[in-house]
C-alpha cells in the first residue's frame, strides 16, 4: 500500500515492512507471529492497518512503527484489512467478517458467511457471501440488507476506494 510519505509491503515469514514514499530508505519493520499474506490498507492521516494468519488485525502509527493496538479474531487472516470511515474490517479464512473500531480496537460487530469484499462506502458494504452472490451489509450493524445473484466472478478485485463494484471474470 502506498501513502504520500510510506510503502508498506508484507511477507509470508510475518513481517510488514514500511519504507519511505520519495527516497530509498527503510522505516521500520512489525514482526506477527504468522505469514502476513494480504496488503495491508493505509488510513489517513497516518495508520497502516494488517492482518494475518495468527488472527490478528493490527494498527500502526505509518511515522513512528509504533503498535497502536491489535484485535484478536481467534481465526486466522488470509484478506487484506479494509479501512472505510472509523471502521476496519477484517474477513477471516472462515468466513467471518469483523467490524472493529478504526481509533480503539472496539468490536462492533461480526457477521458470518462473507468470502470477499467487494467495495463499500460508511453507509453499506457491498461483498461476495459463500454462495458467490452480492451481500448488502448495513455498516452500522452488519445485518444483511439483501442479496444480489452474480455472475461467477473469478478474478477477485477489491475496491477500497468507492463503492463501485467490479465483478471480472477471466474469460472476459
Amino acid at each position: 500500500v502506498v501513502s504520500s510519505n510510506s510503502v508498506a509491503w508484507p511477507t509470508d515469514s510475518g513481517n510488514l515492512y514500511v519504507g519511505l514514499a520519495h527516497e530509498p530508505g527503510l522505516r521500520y519493520r512489525m514482526k506477527a507471529s504468522d505469514a502476513i499474506s494480504a496488503a495491508p490498507a493505509f488510513l489517513a492521516p497516518d495508520k497502516i492497518y494488517a492482518t494475518s494468519f495468527d488472527g490478528y488485525i493490527y494498527c500502526l502509527s505509518e511515522q513512528q512503527g509504533n503498535m497502536i493496538w491489535r484485535f484478536t479474531t481467534g481465526e486466522p487472516i488470509t484478506h487484506s484489512p479494509i479501512a472505510l470511515g472509523s471502521m476496519v474490517y477484517a474477513i477471516s479464512r472462515r468466513g467471518n467478517m469483523f467490524a472493529v473500531d478504526a481509533n480503539t480496537a472496539a468490536e462492533r460487530w461480526v457477521t458470518g458467511g462473507i468470502h470477499r469484499y467487494l467495495a463499500g462506502n460508511e453507509k453499506r458494504l457491498y461483498c461476495q457471501d459463500d454462495r458467490g452472490n452480492i451481500a448488502i451489509l448495513d455498516a452500522a450493524s452488519g445485518s444483511r440488507l439483501g442479496t444480489l445473484p452474480a455472475a461467477a466472478s473469478d478474478v477477485p478485485l477489491l475496491n477500497p476506494q468507492t463503492d463501485r463494484i467490479f465483478l471480472v471474470t477471466s474469460a472476459g
